[in-house]
């Protein structure tokens, strides 16, 4: 494949984001034989009861997911508008001429993987075969088959490119890893602790702004609350993994209400709300860096990971969609335009675009410390509330705001 023209085919592998959002990328430029992977399930409009893994936790999205979607397709952004998604002003005190660093999608994770695997079925005319892979075969070094769990197995053409979108724990990338001593792992020592809410109110215009006012850190744990659409939102612990005793209590649905509580403002909030279905548990995510493997002709030459299976970071602001949607573009682009090694030109440009963010995540992990109550945080001496309120009552707050936005963005 690296010394292949243009495919004359392909095969993507999973059914989720990474795979649709590949498919929406790639069918204008390379015809799609076949999306294989476990039928998708979506929440109903009653709640995220029967969800599990990163459908189940706290999601926005930054600005740089849609500068992707823009840079694959314009038309994407108004195909996510139409579904009840666009980006906007990351705070209620910010006008809508916000610049884009200053700007986010809320959604929760189930919200967005729909509207995307809506825009596919729209857009794309492809066989969805509802399997399990298992792996692949390999002759030489080209994939020549799919392995599916039941043990059956669909063949790969010689001129078929097989992208890998089925997330973390891969059957395809795995074994790769294995073989290939300068890939990356990174524990975040964090465990995630998520719980939903729907407002029983009809606007949230009359609480405080999730992003600005509602974060908190008390030093053993930082408190995040997301809005999404139809009224529901997430408050988020992220509590340091060596306080067992915490991450315990916190899993018991009272008691993680009544620690979201400490903090007036999400205590708002949650006046105004249900809780729906149990607390979620997220232990210990890791920062993953694949791309070694495809450095130094180490991977099949027909075949290329998109997504969590090529990297990820602790997730943060939904910072792992924004990475899947720059590895398709990247896909997208060096097929339109093959170059003379396709796996070094890839692992080139998404060390390029992504190395320095991966490294940032890497690198900002922190050692745990002691609890501190919200009536002692810096931000609540009197001299502090005061400041801040005369800021806000004459409007001079507007660019502390978008300097908080951006410093957290991912552009």
């Amino acid at each position: 494949m690296n010394a292949m023209s243009q495919p004359e085919s392909m095969i993507i592998l999973g059914n989720g984001y990474s795979a649709h959002l590949a498919a929406i990328a790639l069918a204008p430029v390379v015809p799609l034989v076949a999306l294989i992977g476990p039928a998708q399930k979506f929440a109903t409009s009653f709640g995220p009861e029967a969800l599990i893994g990163q459908h189940a936790h706290s999601h926005i999205f930054l600005p740089r997911l849609g500068k992707e979607l823009q840079r694959i397709d314009p038309a994407l952004i108004a195909d996510f508008e139409r579904k009840g998604l666009r980006y906007v002003p990351g705070s209620k005190r910010l006008t809508n001429d916000a610049p884009a660093e200053c700007t986010r999608m809320f959604a929760t994770r189930w919200q967005f993987d729909k509207a995307v695997h809506d825009v596919f079925r729209e857009r794309v005319d492809v066989f969805e075969q509802d399997a399990i892979v298992d792996g692949v075969e390999v002759d030489g070094r080209v994939i020549k088959a799919i392995k599916l769990a039941d043990g059956t197995s669909i063949p790969v053409d010689d001129n078929t490119f097989v992208l890998d979108a089925m997330g973390a724990q891969s059957p395809v990338m795995t074994p790769l890893i294995e073989k290939c001593d300068d890939v990356q792992e990174h524990s975040s020592d964090v465990v995630y602790v998520t719980q939903f809410f729907r407002l029983n109110v009809t606007s949230q215009h009359d609480l405080p702004d999730p992003l600005i006012d509602c974060p908190h850190d008390f030093g053993i744990a930082h408190l995040m609350l997301y809005p999404a659409q139809e009224g529901w939102f997430t408050v988020t612990a992220a509590v340091a993994s060596q306080d067992r005793e915490l991450v315990k209590r916190l899993r018991n649905q009272e008691n993680f209400i009544q620690f979201c509580q400490q903090h007036p403002h999400v205590a708002q909030w949650l006046e105004a709300a249900d809780p729906v279905g149990p607390c979620r548990i997220y232990v210990n995510p890791r920062n993953r860096w694949n791309t070694a493997v495809f450095n130094g002709h180490r991977a099949p030459e027909n075949y290329l990971a998109v997504g969590d299976a090529l990297a990820s970071t602790v997730p943060t602001l939904g910072a792992n969609c924004s990475f899947a949607a720059t590895h398709i573009r990247v896909v997208r682009d060096l097929v339109q335009n093959p170059p003379v090694d396709l796996h070094k030109a890839f692992y080139d440009d998404i060390h390029l675009e992504q190395y320095g963010f991966f490294e940032s995540a890497v690198n900002s992990k922190r050692p745990p410390r002691a609890f501190v109550a919200y009536e002692d945080a810096p931000q609540n001496r009197f001299s502090k509330r005061l400041k801040n309120r005369l800021r806000r009552a004459f409007g001079l707050d507007r660019g502390r705001i978008s300097r908080q936005l951006a410093a957290s963005s991912s552009l």
